[in-house]
């Protein structure tokens, strides 16, 4: 399994940069894991958009969301135009159909168009199949609906925390994972309840067991170097930051 990082920048992109959006493929499937501003751009220098097997949005916050509507065209076009031979599945969490509905037809009756590119559904607690994927989702701590995502294949297990605050609850459903995906948004000296410091997100990835731990969901300039110091402060494993473009394998420990 690969994960490419397209974007890491909230609340908003930096220059050349994207807000959270990432590619997981394995075995001819890619699956597109949030879609922030810019997303769309940054994807297709790795996949085009007619190759994309999934989405997953982990919440409809517009840093994780707003592309989607980017999205959207893309796939009606390439629809009309033949490129896409099946509509591409869109998952979102539970309740939001009817919210990206209200904001579609705020847009100008959107829905319709966009079907054609897309079939829209819903996750629960539960888990369901894309491709050689195995997708389970548990409640984040944040202050809109949004979930942790866990991607299963035989290749290994990436977790991604989306946005959320510190609850040690998460541990059982991030144990086991090869790579946790984690935000790191704050500072040490701030405090919000519904995101994490680096040093909150290593002290996860430690009580969970994870292999490596990558950090993400940066403000345009924030000092990474110093991100990756607080966690390795208290996560004893590989510790890195999500830069756009990288590509990171997601395996078993041999």
């Amino acid at each position: 399994m690969e994960l490419v990082i397209i974007g890491n920048s909230s609340p908003f992109p930096g220059p050349k940069g994207a807000c959270p959006g990432y590619l997981v493929r394995a075995d001819g499937a890619n699956i597109l894991l949030d879609c922030g501003p810019g997303t769309v751009a940054g994807l297709q220098a790795f996949c085009p958009v007619e190759e994309l097997t999934g989405v997953i949005l982990s919440h409809l916050h517009p840093d994780h969301a707003a592309d989607l509507f980017v999205l959207g065209f893309a796939l009606g076009l390439a629809s009309r135009e033949g490129r896409l031979q099946n509509r591409v599945p869109l998952y979102l969490p539970p309740d939001n159909t009817k919210r990206l509905a209200a904001l579609c037809d705020a847009f100008g009756d959107l829905l319709g168009f966009y079907r054609e590119g897309l079939t829209i559904g819903e996750y629960g607690e539960g888990s369901l199949k894309i491709g050689p994927f195995t997708l389970s989702f548990t409640p984040a701590r944040h202050n809109m609906e949004a979930h942790l995502v866990k991607i299963a294949s035989t290749d290994g297990i990436l977790t991604y925390s989306g946005d959320t605050g510190l609850d040690m609850e998460l541990v059982d459903f991030l144990a086991g994972s090869n790579l946790f995906l984690c935000e790191a948004t704050l500072d040490p000296e701030e405090e919000h309840p519904s995101h994490l410091t680096a040093a909150q997100a290593g002290l996860l990835a430690a009580k969970a067991g994870v292999d490596q731990l990558l950090l993400t969901h940066f403000r345009p300039g924030a000092d990474l170097e110093r991100k990756k110091r607080d966690a390795a402060q208290v996560f004893s494993g590989p510790v890195d930051v999500a830069l756009p473009g990288a590509r990171h394998l997601v395996a078993k420990k041999p």
